[in-house]
């Protein structure tokens, strides 16, 4: 039941970073220039890891941060951790 409930805020989490990374204000807007093909927000994408052991957690994680992955936060249980990774959407 934990474990559910763990998951579910860890979807809900990685739910509202999706939805707010692409939230910024613009200067040029409020300057009424014309917005620029650079004014444009980033676009982030989202990895959700759930380990309950250290066994092979640092080459997973080094595995992700090869692949241009970073960890943007952490949700840790008394035996089970949730990493929530992200990195510019490709």
């Amino acid at each position: 039941m934990k474990k559910q409930f763990l998951v579910a805020m860890a979807l809900l989490i990685g739910l509202s970073l999706v939805v707010y990374s692409g939230v910024r204000p613009s200067t040029a807007a409020s300057s009424g220039a014309k917005p620029s093909a650079t004014d444009s927000p980033e676009r982030w994408e989202y990895n959700l890891i759930s380990l309950s052991q250290t066994d092979g957690a640092r080459e997973e994680f080094n595995r992700l941060g090869s692949e241009g992955w970073e960890l943007a936060g952490t949700m840790l249980g008394s035996s089970s951790g949730i990493f929530i990774f992200k990195r510019k959407w490709r």
